[in-house]
């Protein structure tokens, strides 16, 4: 369209189809190394590299900011749910999609309690357990100790209640 319009000489217009390529690429898939790196390959010239990475950059970012899901993981989601849809029913519950980290204090609940006695609230998860240097995989017989450090998907849980168990409790 520029090129006919007269806005950019002819010579420019296979270098705007290059370009344009590794934009569509990058923001469909999300992977603009990969997209710098197939066009370079398709075209065998190296010297589109910085101008290639700089499309991809905007490319990349505009995918970003409008919250657009790559291409991949739409169709993956979308074969998921029909494959298994009651599992896409329960995904639909509002999920806090972070990890939590939090410290077992002296003195909290679940201080010397194991992961089955505590009865964490809104379906949370805990993932890992830090105790010192070594992490720990979570089962059920895990005593929890002061200074361990637990990391937790919150699910439906609320992170003030999360942060009940661990804390210190306060005495009357």
């Amino acid at each position: 369209l520029a090129t006919g319009l007269g806005l950019l000489p002819p010579e420019y217009r296979l270098h705007m189809v290059v370009f344009a390529m590794a934009g569509f690429f990058t923001g469909s898939v999300r992977a603009p190394v990969t997209g710098i790196l197939l066009l370079l390959e398709l075209t065998g010239r190296f010297y589109h590299m910085v101008s290639l990475g700089i499309v991809t950059l905007f490319a990349y970012a505009a995918g970003e900011l409008l919250r657009d899901r790559p291409i991949f993981d739409a169709i993956l989601e979308d074969d998921l749910k029909v494959r298994f849809p009651k599992t896409a029913q329960k995904d639909r519950l509002q999920r806090n999609p972070y990890v939590y980290e939090a410290a077992v204090e002296s003195g909290s609940l679940a201080e010397g309690k194991t992961l089955k006695e505590l009865k964490f609230p809104g379906k949370a998860l805990v993932i890992s357990v830090r105790r010192g240097d070594s992490t720990l995989i979570p089962d059920a017989s895990l005593v929890l100790m002061p200074g361990d450090y637990l990391y937790i998907l919150p699910n439906e849980a609320r992170i003030s209640d999360l942060a009940g168990l661990l804390k210190t409790q306060e005495k009357e």
